[in-house]
């Protein structure tokens, strides 16, 4: 049997395995704590990744990810090319300005319980910085460049300031 990942973004739908079979159940409808709790109409997505080796290496960590968090454009006075993280293990969560104004934060975090390591990719020549996850300490300058390597402890979150260079 293949092993199958299930996401769901409702926390309505809970699944269980036994002996080879997979239960879904979509909605439960309890009396307590009150008498209508969960009636009435819902939607609810849910999707099924069946993969081949190893979970570390699938990709479905990305595609759960990717369908709980949907990627939600929002209005800049600058248009920003893409980012890329090339790792099996390692997600980019997050791209945003920074709170103080200062350049732009990136987070990534290591998604399985073993170390990773991936190659951050970013669109224009920058310094990177590793800062706390406030945002107000710098923990360490990793340079200028347009790509960098990253090393992750299990289930670690990198948070970093990316600061374009002038030109």
């Amino acid at each position: 049997m293949r092993p199958v990942l299930l996401t769901c973004p409702s926390s309505m739908i809970h699944f269980s395995s036994d002996r080879g079979e997979l239960a879904l159940t979509l909605l439960r409808a309890p009396l307590v704590p009150a008498e209508d709790n969960n009636r009435g109409h819902h939607r609810m997505t849910y999707a099924l990744y069946p993969f081949t080796g190893s979970l570390e290496t699938s990709g479905t960590v990305q595609a759960g990810y990717e369908l709980n968090s949907p990627l939600r454009p929002v209005r800049s006075e600058t248009e920003i090319p893409g980012f890329c993280l090339r790792s099996d293990t390692l997600i980019l969560e997050t791209v945003k300005p920074a709170e103080d104004g200062n350049g732009l934060i990136l987070r990534v975090y290591q998604s399985m319980d073993a170390h990773g390591r991936g190659v951050l990719e970013l669109p224009f020549e920058a310094e990177l910085q590793e800062v706390s996850m406030d945002e107000g300490v710098l923990l360490s300058s990793m340079g200028s460049g347009t790509r960098f390597g990253i090393s992750a402890a299990p289930f670690e979150v990198w948070t970093f300031r990316m600061i374009p260079r002038s030109e």
